[in-house]
């Protein structure tokens, strides 16, 4: 099931390692700079990883250079999605 969350307050690298918690592969997709920090804790996990960067006007820099895949606004990422 997919899900958006953060662990009181700690950030989303926090959230990422409970989130994730017995999954044998891993997507994660983001557009700002608060993804970063779930992204990089995401390395963590020991499974297979996909980061998803959905590129926007303000997308940030430092999001795009920890991306394996970037895509076009949210109707790209739906689009990867449903190509999986």
């Amino acid at each position: 099931m997919p899900s958006s969350a953060s662990c009181g307050g700690a950030g989303k690298g926090a959230a990422i390692p409970a989130l994730c918690a017995g999954a044998a592969a891993a997507l994660l997709a983001g557009d700002d700079l608060a993804d970063t920090e779930a992204f990089r804790a995401a390395e963590d996990l020991g499974v297979p990883l996909l980061r998803v960067v959905v590129m926007g006007p303000e997308t940030p820099d430092e999001l795009v250079g920890v991306a394996d895949v970037m895509v076009e606004g949210p109707e790209g990422l739906l689009d990867l999605l449903r190509s999986l």
